[in-house]
């Protein structure tokens, strides 16, 4: 239950930051790249695991949202 309640938070708080005309190709877009990712993550993690030992992927992924967080905060 509390997952899907963060969709919906999230997905209001999407339709709120975009312009009505774009809505629909925002909202699919984002659907889609979660659901591309949501697929591909598993098969990722676990070359990264084989490959690099257990705690990579979590390395990655702490490096990756470090990046993400400095660009976003150079855009606002």
């Amino acid at each position: 239950m509390g997952l899907q309640m963060a969709i919906i938070a999230y997905q209001t708080l999407l339709t709120q930051v975009t312009p009505r005309e774009s809505r629909g190709a925002t909202v699919g877009l984002v659907g889609t790249v979660t659901g591309v990712i949501g697929g591909l993550a598993p098969t990722v993690g676990a070359y990264l695991r084989a490959a690099f030992g257990s705690t990579a992927p979590f390395w990655i992924a702490l490096i990756a949202g470090l990046a993400m967080s400095m660009a976003l905060q150079k855009q606002i």
